[in-house]
């Protein structure tokens, strides 16, 4: 541990997770104790023109049990019964012919309840009943509607369909009799929206803006126009480093730049990294730095290197998570943000909690062009 890298309040009842040198998200700083279940914590699933299947693990090549109207929560990995409040239930809905899945949703005492696709969903971290409703609704006849050469129709959200596209995303087109005839994916949303140009026969292409129900236009995305924005120093080729090799360990889900170096940390065991990036793309370990990387740990276990280090889902730069003085960190089981006051003596005064009601947070950091 770096001296100084972690403080910790005086209060138990405050979250002691504050980084100085790095504002990092630290993840389950303060455990959520679900009251255990002798027989463990049951699902049950209220249904209609509709059947339940249900997977022990994450393995879904066979289900565990089918057409079921309740299960209980078990472990994700050796399949037991769970009674910690850490459980899920893993099941797949089969809907009768002729009808199609409007909703799937429970009802309290979960986490998240997460649409794996293909009609498989997972509930997780079960700490009590849980009561699953699944909506179905009768299909609705074929659209029927027929494009004449130069033609074009709107397929549009809110109106055709009630799902979003997610980042990244694919979107795949069948004809009327389920053959594949376009597919089309990404890895990030584009800066203005994606387009064939030419209409139906050119490559996909980032353009500026949409031309619903007109022929797509080839003009070029374009950029915000940042407050003291300069251009890219670096080269315009693309460098995938550590190819062949180990740089972060694996599940490193971090990473934040900050006035030429890359910061990364590890998810499971709280190590992170400081890479000196190259105008070429190419890195190095900063000063003090080796492929083994920094633990990082607790203000109370400083003296124990053996003791758990933070769960950390993401880091950023100092410079990079304060706005007027006031740090802010957010905690991954519950989805909150909390703002902290770092004093010179090393200590440190919690003066908010914002509930964003997003159940969980990942990563955090500040737009200081946007400033939020």
């Amino acid at each position: 541990m770096l001296d100084g890298d972690i403080l910790q309040t005086n209060d138990t009842s405050e979250i002691g997770c504050i980084i100085t040198l790095l504002a990092m998200t630290l993840v389950q700083c303060v455990p959520v104790l679900a009251e255990e279940a002798q027989d463990g914590y049951p699902v049950t699933f209220v249904t209609e023109h509709a059947t339940i299947d249900v997977y022990y693990t994450q393995d879904y090549t066979e289900p565990s049990e089918v057409n079921v109207s309740s299960a209980v929560a078990r472990n994700s990995d050796t399949g037991e019964v769970d009674v910690t409040g850490d459980g899920q239930v893993n099941f797949k809905v089969n809907v009768e012919d002729g009808y199609e899945i409007s909703s799937v949703e429970a009802d309290k005492n979960y986490k998240n309840l997460k649409d794996l696709s293909d009609n498989m969903y997972r509930l997780t971290k079960i700490q009590g009943e849980v009561v699953v409703t699944v909506t179905t609704v009768e299909k609705s006849g074929e659209e029927g509607t027929i494009l004449q050469p130069g033609e074009f129709y709107v397929f549009d959200q809110k109106i055709d369909f009630d799902f979003g596209l997610g980042d990244p995303d694919e979107v795949n087109l069948f004809d009327s009799t389920d053959s594949l005839v376009e597919k089309i994916s990404w890895s990030a949303h584009a800066a203005g929206v994606l387009a064939r140009v030419p209409d139906g026969v050119g490559a996909m292409t980032e353009v500026a803006t949409s031309t619903k129900g007109a022929s797509n236009n080839g003009e070029s995305s374009t950029k915000p126009d940042y407050k003291g924005a300069i251009a890219w120093p670096g080269s315009d080729k693309v460098i995938t480093y550590d190819e062949g090799k180990s740089m972060f360990q694996s599940d490193s889900s971090g990473l934040d730049f900050y006035k030429g170096q890359l910061y990364c940390i590890n998810n499971k065991k709280g190590t992170f990294w400081v890479m000196d990036v190259n105008k070429d793309g190419s890195m190095d370990y900063a000063d003090g730095f080796t492929q083994t990387g920094k633990n990082l740990a607790f203000a109370h276990d400083a003296a124990n290197p053996s003791a758990s280090n933070p769960d950390a889902e993401g880091i950023t730069v100092a410079n990079n998570a304060t706005a007027s003085g006031v740090l802010f960190v957010a905690l991954e089981n519950n989805g909150h943000v909390y703002a902290f006051v770092l004093n010179n003596d090393g200590s440190a005064k919690r003066i908010a909690d914002i509930d964003p009601g997003i159940g969980g947070a990942m990563a955090l950091d500040y737009d200081k062009y946007e400033y939020q």
